[in-house]
């Protein structure tokens, strides 16, 4: 029960994008968890299954949050930089006898 609400956490909290950039990730941890859903002999080892699995989740879990915070601070120094003036150009009335000498 712990193993599927750590995969469920990680896939309700990426998107469509997200996921497909995690997708090897994604696999790996399937492959992971698949020999516990099949066949897996829950009689002896299994907390070393349990421990294997969990351990695997929070490190994909810890990679999608550390992309996802990145993406965050990527977001706001864009908006930072768009908000940015770059240059002050001030507006002067130029009269004629300031150009003839």
């Amino acid at each position: 029960m712990l193993i599927v609400r750590d995969y469920n956490n990680i896939k309700f909290t990426i998107n469509e994008k997200e996921q497909a950039l995690f997708s090897d990730h994604l696999m790996y941890l399937e492959k992971t968890i698949e020999p516990g859903i099949r066949r897996h002999n829950w009689g002896s080892q299994v907390d070393n299954f349990v421990y294997n699995c969990r351990r695997e989740c929070l490190d994909v879990y810890s990679q999608v949050k550390q992309f996802q915070t990145n993406q965050e601070k990527i977001m706001e120094e864009f908006n930072k930089i768009s908000t940015t003036c770059i240059t002050d150009i001030q507006k002067k009335i130029y009269l004629l006898p300031a150009f003839i000498r």
